[in-house]
């Protein structure tokens, strides 16, 4: 086999990609699902939040003075009114008929949050899993998805002196190695901290942060609850931006709220989230690159599982809004397929 010849071939396959991401990501194209029942989305978590901010407010309130019991009410409440919110989706577009019914209708059949992924398996092979997270890297740095993270967070660095980072649920650190990268590369002063409850995950990311000499540091961390960060009685940390990306849908839809509103406490600046959005139609091509690029049908099976188990950034703001900061919470769709969820602490009064 000419294997020069063979790599010659995959980065030509690369170029293409990444020029054909960038013709994507230009045009803004927002599968049917997303685009036509975004504003009946937003009216059913407008009027969820209406209906259970107090009570949020009150759990998260007691939970972050130490009510452990309050966290498991807190994560109850959330998933109530998720599953509130998608009925009423559901009913409404009913109403309307036509398209907008069939999407929603289709949409129900496609989300399976019960289902499970192979990395999501402690059990699961250690070579295939580290094959699948290199294979993943390669893939969100070929359609450019990292570029476009660090894009968004990039506004939230100091303007002077060093900007510290944490990324929760980091697995082994694709991201914040690359935001370490970037920010080299831009003469950028950026301290990371990736954090998982993942030894494996953890020494993988150490390992790559050694060999390239990146500022990036790994943690064992809980991320739904950053108490022990805390450097002052109001519970803020030393921490500018924390971050999550791409694990949210990892997670229960009500913990995901404790998620955010522990991080909402504790960042100095910002709190970002971002995670894929749940479409059966942007599954397709990841799905064939999986196959077709990357040979790996263990990273399609997971891909194909991820599509199943995202949130829409309706639903996403929505939980991450039932707390003290709801009218501070950004929530939006972000191009080429991603939700995305800020909280810009400098605009709190």
């Amino acid at each position: 086999m000419d294997f020069p010849k063979l790599e010659r071939t995959k980065v030509n396959v690369d170029r293409l990609l990444r020029r054909a991401a960038n013709a994507v990501y230009g045009a803004g194209f927002r599968a049917p699902s997303v685009g036509r029942l975004s504003t009946v989305r937003q009216n059913a978590a407008d009027d969820i939040v209406e209906t259970y901010l107090g009570e949020a407010e009150e759990l998260v309130q007691l939970y972050l003075k130490g009510d452990r019991q309050c966290r498991d009410l807190l994560a109850v409440l959330a998933e109530d009114a998720l599953a509130e919110m998608r009925h009423w989706v559901l009913v409404h577009s009913s109403r309307h008929g036509g398209i907008e019914r069939s999407l929603a209708e289709s949409d129900r059949w496609w989300l399976a949050p019960e289902l499970n992924e192979y990395l999501d398996d402690p059990g699961f092979d250690k070579a295939k899993r580290i094959r699948v997270l290199n294979d993943l890297d390669s893939l969100n740095q070929v359609l450019g998805s990292y570029q476009h993270f660090y894009n968004v967070i990039k506004p939230y660095f100091n303007k002077e002196g060093e900007t510290r980072i944490l990324d929760l649920a980091a697995g082994h650190g694709g991201f914040a190695l690359e935001i370490a990268r970037l920010a080299r590369k831009e003469g950028v002063k950026v301290s990371v901290t990736a954090t998982d409850l993942k030894d494996e995950y953890l020494e993988l990311g150490r390992d790559h942060a050694h060999r390239e000499e990146l500022p990036v540091s790994f943690a064992a961390q809980d991320a739904l609850d950053l108490s022990n960060l805390a450097t002052s009685e109001s519970g803020v940390s030393d921490y500018d931006i924390i971050l999550c990306t791409q694990s949210q849908h990892h997670f229960p839809p009500g913990l995901l709220n404790v998620m955010f509103n522990s991080a909402a406490a504790a960042a100095k600046r910002a709190v970002i989230f971002i995670d894929g959005c749940r479409s059966s139609l942007t599954a397709l091509p990841v799905v064939s690159l999986a196959l077709a690029r990357y040979k790996n049908p263990v990273m399609a099976h997971d891909s194909l599982i991820s599509f199943r188990k995202f949130f829409v950034p309706e639903e996403l703001g929505m939980l991450c809004r039932l707390g003290p900061w709801n009218s501070h919470v950004d929530a939006r769709w972000m191009k080429p397929g991603h939700c995305l969820v800020v909280l810009d602490k400098d605009r709190v009064s």
